[in-house]
């Protein structure tokens, strides 16, 4: 997109008494390039209609990155999986015991900041430590094996 004009020098300062040192355009001399994309096709929206959509979600820009959102989206979880599947048994253990603390500690956290103002002092000292190894605890000693034995059909054998 390029906005200027068309066979015209650049504007050279002035002595007006405006002072802002360049001369006033010529509004006809301008020229203002908005090229549509390279196929020509309008995404705006779908062209059946001249009038606006209804919805945004009816809009071809939309479906397009909605679409483009869903590849990006399956080729994540792909690269996940094809990664996990790469990993060594005590690896993919040790990925999926971190992920559990990880959620257990997060929820704790949660937890504690939804009631943390209503606490009293001397409790808040203690609840949050308490909470956080609680969760760590519950993550690792509960959580985690419990997926292990539901994921034990992804996880390579010894």
């Amino acid at each position: 997109m390029a906005v200027g004009k068309r066979d015209t020098k650049a504007a050279k300062p002035s002595k007006g008494r405006l002072g802002s040192g360049l001369k006033r355009t010529d509004r006809d001399k301008e020229v203002f390039d908005a090229t549509p994309e390279e196929d020509g096709a309008d995404i705006s929206h779908d062209g059946k209609s001249a009038q606006k959509p209804r919805d945004i979600r009816e809009t071809k820009a939309f479906q397009k990155a909605k679409g483009g959102a869903k590849r990006m989206w399956t080729n994540y979880v792909a690269f996940l999986g094809s990664s996990f599947q790469r990993m060594e048994r005590d690896e993919q253990i040790a990925i999926i015991q971190k992920f559990s603390m990880a959620l257990s500690i997060g929820i704790a956290v949660l937890a504690i900041s939804m009631f943390y103002s209503l606490l009293p002092q001397q409790l808040r000292v203690l609840a949050v430590p308490l909470a956080i190894g609680g969760a760590w605890w519950f993550g690792s000693k509960v959580i985690a094996p419990q997926v292990i034995n539901r994921l034990d059909k992804y996880i390579h054998r010894d």
